[in-house]
């Protein structure tokens, strides 16, 4: 009977895909033997997780976090250092609708344009308020 214990390797593939591995090794262009024996022994190579990642549209810094070649630090870091003119349009469009599913709109932001405050200073009021709340004591 075979181990139903699965790795690292295999934990991280199920979380990224349901596929069989026939399907995965084509979509990232390797031996179906080679990913077989890469997850049986828990040493999928960086490149076939980065690979992977990418086919699933998947952060490839988690598959190598799931592998033990960089830990949350590493990814922290890396996050830090990625800024609005680094993102892409998706990446905009995504964190936009995470950011509306999460609450806290500003009412100016729910008009739509043609009841739209007339003055653009009206704008960057209602987007500094909605960034930094009014307080009642400022210092």
């Amino acid at each position: 009977m075979q181990n139903c214990v699965m790795n690292n390797s295999e934990t991280w593939l199920r979380s990224v895909t349901d596929e069989a591995e026939g399907t995965i090794s084509k979509r990232i262009g390797v031996y179906q033997s080679t990913l077989s024996r890469q997850l049986r022994n828990d040493n999928l190579t960086p490149e076939n997780v980065v690979a992977i990642a990418r086919a699933y549209r998947r952060s490839p810094l988690d598959g190598l976090a799931a592998i033990g070649l960089v830990n949350q630090e590493d990814i922290a870091r890396a996050a830090a250092g990625f800024g609005l003119p680094d993102a892409t349009d998706e990446d905009l469009v995504a964190e936009v609708l995470r950011r509306i599913r999460e609450g806290g709109s500003h009412a100016a932001f729910d008009q739509s344009l043609t009841e739209a405050p007339a003055e653009e200073s009206d704008w960057a009021l209602a987007a500094r308020e909605a960034i930094v709340p009014k307080t009642e004591n400022p210092l």
